[in-house]
């Protein structure tokens, strides 16, 4: 498992993470300043959206995401559907590229997160969890990829037909995510991190 591993590995792949995070920050950023520009003029401002997840030891911190919902919408479910009214005509291609998520990437450097690493969670989502899971997702960074957005991508398209979306991600989605997530953390090698960094791309 990642936490056990002996400190020499953790930092490889701290080391790891600032590197690629940081070049790719930097090519990226006229794509960056680009999806910026278009969230500006299809829907204002902010450009941002902000949220608290959870991260390594239980310490809560900030996501910053290309914002894809509409301003002034506080309310509703914590889980947006693709057929989502709340999603905006730039969000809709954004979301479903997962562009919306380059802005992980600051978390990244900062050592909020990993590149690859368990979803980052929101509180009321890790709370449905067994107390021995949850100390294993938080035994390491949450990740900006891992296996388990990579095998239910298609999660938004899935959870527009179901009528209570929030409640059929707890009860469906998040247990088997959160089974493919756990056996990354078991079986954890650094060629398993590069293989999923080229899938996901």
């Amino acid at each position: 498992m990642i936490g056990a591993l002996p400190w020499w590995q953790r930092a490889l792949k701290r080391a790891v993470d600032i590197g690629i995070a940081f070049f790719t920050l930097l090519i990226l950023a006229p794509l960056l300043l680009g999806i910026a520009l278009l969230v500006l003029l299809g829907s204002g401002l902010p450009l941002l959206h902000r949220e608290q997840g959870i991260g390594q030891f239980g310490r809560p911190f900030t996501l910053r995401k290309f914002r894809t919902l509409k301003r002034r919408n506080k309310r509703g479910s914590s889980v947006a559907q693709e057929s989502d009214s709340r999603i905006t005509r730039v969000g809709r291609p954004l979301r479903h590229s997962r562009l919306d998520c380059l802005p992980l990437l600051w978390n990244v450097l900062r050592g909020d997160m990993s590149l690859v690493g368990p979803g980052p969670m929101a509180p009321h989502h890790l709370n449905t969890l067994d107390r021995a899971v949850c100390e294993a997702l938080l035994s390491v960074r949450p990740g900006l990829t891992d296996p388990a957005l990579i095998l239910y991508f298609a999660e938004d398209a899935v959870l527009a037909t179901r009528p209570d979306a929030e409640a059929e991600y707890v009860r469906v989605l998040l247990p088997a995510k959160v089974r493919v997530q756990l056996n990354y953390l078991w079986n954890w090698t650094p060629l398993l991190d590069i293989r999923i960094i080229l899938h996901t791309v």
